[in-house]
């Protein structure tokens, strides 16, 4: 078994297909694009997705950027051109939306697409400890501006 992630862009909307055994399941395209020697290479990737939910079935549309992970599969098969071609396929287990995304919900686990922000600090007096101050410093004063009159006090002779 290979297990895979890929992130990219669905190529048409999910639609929701009947298994044999009477089951359903979600069914997608997905283009992930690398970047190497200059170019821009594209990858297709047909997903296929058992553990759904409607909402994120109604919300899985052509262009919506998505992470996806499961188990990947790839076939030969002919094309009616008579070109063999390599068919890419996952069966999905996680799927979440990317960037601003359509949808808030996440499934294939507990997690959820929400923006989480870093805590707030709390205040300083909420944070340390009170300490009673034994010591009371006397304040110094300021040292005087600099003259261009030489001081002759801390000359040694």
């Amino acid at each position: 078994m290979i297990r895979i992630e890929i992130t990219g862009n669905l190529g048409k909307d999910a639609v929701v297909r009947d298994g044999k055994n009477g089951s359903k399941f979600l069914s997608f395209s997905v283009c992930a694009s690398q970047f190497y020697s200059g170019a821009e290479h594209s990858h297709w990737f047909d997903v296929v997705w058992f553990n759904y939910t409607d909402k994120m079935a109604a919300s899985l549309k052509k262009g919506s950027s998505v992470y996806v992970a499961g188990t990947f599969d790839d076939d030969l098969e002919t094309g009616p051109d008579g070109q063999t071609r390599v068919r890419r396929s996952i069966s999905c287990d996680f799927v979440t939306f990317n960037g601003g995304g359509r949808s808030d919900e996440t499934t294939g686990g507990t997690q959820t697409n929400t923006t989480v922000e870093a805590p707030k600090p709390a205040k300083a007096t909420e944070e340390m400890p009170k300490v009673k101050n034994t010591k009371t410093a006397k304040a110094e004063p300021a040292p005087t501006p600099a003259t261009n009159e030489p001081d002759d006090s801390d000359l040694p002779f």
